[in-house]
């Protein structure tokens, strides 16, 4: 037995030295420093390109190089210490924050409030509301005579004895409500607070709601209708406008003129874009053809601009005169938009949940899950004690003050490493409070301990967000070294060729036979499609003319008669210099030398006024290839610098593994 147990306990052994070594391997190492197998292929795979089905031993040597390369550079920058700079340290922090929020949120609450919402974007939805007020749900009493009175209003809609739009009028604390009748228009989804958007999207038509709650407080809705959405339309507009008060006569007039218009460009005598310019009234889009953003039905805009608008079936479609509150309006449709695939809105669609109030659920999922991780232990029993020692009503006028005693110290709470006392929460207290009239101060105090709960364990994550996930563990390091690099490579290469003429001028002279011109024609180029103009040119050419004088000439003479290019050409440069280059004689450099050349009814007519031979160029002709060589020089140097400092050790067998690997 006693072998059986050694033979096991030597079995796992060397399971366990086998784990650990595949967990410990490393593909390069630096100095002091190791690249370890799992960051080097997470490197390698991003990398490449996601249609490419397999990854060769040359691929992996490529990346290999470039980032042994990298590592050098960023362990260069750690060394001359610019990880603790004040513009690394704020740069840095900016960008751990924008990284850091997917991983704050639960994929799958995400994807469910997505689709959830790309479903409701399908339709639009038309009701009506009753609000009754809450200024502060902290307060008790306001809080259930709010609720007492929309509970008795829904009672009189339900027993038949007061219909919705009545009620609406004499109740609803929404002050629009005296001349609407609680009625909304038609919305879709992120148009209204979540809470009422689902309410209105769960209550089946003709229904009164339940009871629901916002921030602003106590709500029943009643669902007239829901339609497909059209998505979104872009039009233009002719608007003869009204004045707010306008009379039967003004407004016939309007109507008379715009008629007027419609009649016109329905006879062709002008086009909708010529009716723009000439009469609307609209000065915010009559410079632009009457063209206006693009709206969807529940937009802001009048409602019978929103219906001629979308009742229009093609576009180039136009309508016959409109009147809303504003004027008299021709509309033309210029496009329409449908609603776009899931995939494609997915990233809107997360920007738009994260600005949310729905994004408060995923805030609470997140935080049960990170409570777990973190044993979140709370001691209620202190909270008890705390809030029969130490509350009392000045917290609902905002006046509390904490006095220490003997228990100020005591853990009310621990996750991970951190214990969080009585005192801290009291200071959270004391900076949080608000005045509230007739407050619940226990339902107050709990309020502020579940929030101080939520803040201190997602703050604690956030900051510590690394320990617990790899994944941004890595991105982060990838943030890092990128800002470490792009610094380091300004201040020594970037920068430094550019300051460092004496080095650029003799590198240059150095290698002056990489930069030549090869064989060139300084030319003048008349463009013309006039045969009479072509002519007249060719006589002024050849009569001796110079350029100057015949481009003077035709711009008083005829401007529109030609265009004119003048310049330094290569062969390659351009399909009309290559045939120059085929045709012309390079020994002939008088300036009557030229060439016609054909492209329809147009004429391109070249003049060679000189031909100049392959030479070497001249610093201040290249400065900037040039300098890009310089600086891959001096980056060529550094690296060999870097290897001395910190050698290089490839671990072939790893490398060779990671190839099998990759391509199992």
């Amino acid at each position: 037995m006693r072998k059986k147990i050694v033979s096991l306990v030597a079995f796992l052994v060397v399971i366990t030295s086998s784990v650990i070594s595949q967990k410990n391997e490393f593909v390069f190492s630096y100095g002091e420093n190791k690249v370890s197998y799992d960051e080097f292929k997470r490197g390698l795979l991003k990398n490449q390109s996601p249609d490419k089905k397999e990854i060769s031993e040359a691929d992996v040597r490529d990346y290999l190089n470039l980032y042994v390369n990298f590592k050098l550079k960023v362990q260069n920058a750690l060394d001359k210490q610019m990880d603790t700079s004040k513009n690394f340290i704020t740069e840095l922090a900016m960008y751990r924050k924008q990284i850091a929020r997917p991983f704050l949120t639960d994929k799958a609450v995400t994807d469910q409030l997505m689709k959830e919402a790309y479903e409701r974007m399908q339709y639009e939805v038309n009701a009506s509301h009753i609000l009754i007020m809450v200024k502060n749900f902290d307060n008790v009493s306001d809080s259930l005579r709010a609720h007492k009175l929309i509970d008795s209003v829904r009672n009189l809609i339900e027993t038949g004895t007061m219909d919705f739009a009545k009620a609406a009028q004499l109740f609803s604390e929404d002050p629009s409500a005296k001349f609407n009748k609680g009625e909304l228009g038609y919305f879709s989804a992120f148009e209204m607070v979540y809470p009422f958007e689902s309410m209105a999207y769960n209550t089946p038509l003709n229904k009164v709601s339940p009871i629901f709650k916002t921030d602003f407080g106590y709500h029943i809705v009643n669902v007239h209708d829901k339609r497909p959405s059209l998505g979104e339309i872009k039009v233009s507009h002719i608007m003869i406008k009204l004045n707010v008060n306008a009379d039967e006569e003004e407004i016939a007039k309007a109507m008379a003129k715009a008629d007027g218009i419609y009649q016109r460009i329905q006879s062709g005598e002008k086009t909708f874009e010529e009716m723009v310019k000439l009469f609307s009234e609209d000065n915010s889009s009559s410079q632009v053809g009457g063209e206006l953003g693009w709206f969807k039905r529940t937009s802001q805009y009048p409602a019978e601009f929103k219906e001629a608008a979308f009742l229009l079936k093609n576009n180039g479609d136009y309508s016959r005169p409109v009147k809303t509150g504003y004027g008299v309006h021709l509309i033309k449709r210029v496009d329409l938009r449908p609603i776009e695939p899931f995939d494609k809105l997915k990233n809107s669609l997360t920007q738009r949940i994260n600005r949310d109030s729905r994004s408060q659920q995923n805030t609470l999922v997140v935080f049960n899950r990170v409570s777990n991780e973190l044993k979140l232990k709370e001691n209620l029993k202190e909270f008890d004690r705390f809030t029969k020692s130490h509350i009392n009503d000045k917290l609902g006028k905002a006046e509390w003050k904490y006095t220490a005693d003997k228990r100020s110290k005591k853990v009310l709470f621990n996750f991970a490493d951190k214990k969080v006392t009585v005192e801290e929460f009291a200071k959270y207290i004391e900076e949080n409070q608000s005045p509230i009239d007739n407050p619940d101060v226990l339902g107050l105090t709990k309020k502020h301990y579940k929030n101080f709960v939520i803040n201190s364990v997602m703050t604690f994550y956030e900051e510590n967000l690394e320990k617990y996930n790899s994944e941004f563990k890595y991105l982060l390091q990838e943030y890092k070294e990128g800002i470490l690099l792009f610094s380091l490579m300004d201040e020594v290469i970037w920068t430094k060729s550019m300051q460092d003429s004496a080095g650029l001028k003799a590198f240059f002279e150095k290698n002056r036979d990489d930069y030549k011109w090869s064989d060139r024609f300084e030319i003048t180029m008349y463009v013309t499609s006039d045969k009479k103009v072509e002519s007249d040119l060719i006589s002024k050419i050849n009569a001796g003319i110079a350029d100057d004088s015949i481009i003077a000439y035709y711009k008083v003479a005829d401007p529109l008669g030609i265009s004119v290019r003048k310049g330094k050409f290569a062969q390659g440069d351009d399909e009309l210099m290559d045939n120059l280059f085929a045709q012309a004689d390079a020994q002939n450099t008088t300036g009557n030398y030229f060439f016609i050349f054909k492209e329809g009814d147009i004429s391109y007519i070249i003049r060679a006024n000189r031909f100049m031979p392959a030479g070497l160029k001249e610093l201040d002709e290249v400065k900037g290839p040039a300098t890009s060589d310089y600086q891959d020089i001096l980056e060529s140097q550094w690296i060999d610098s870097l290897k001395e400092k910190y050698p290089v050790k490839i671990n072939e067998k790893v490398v060779k593994k990671l190839v099998t690997d990759l391509n199992k």
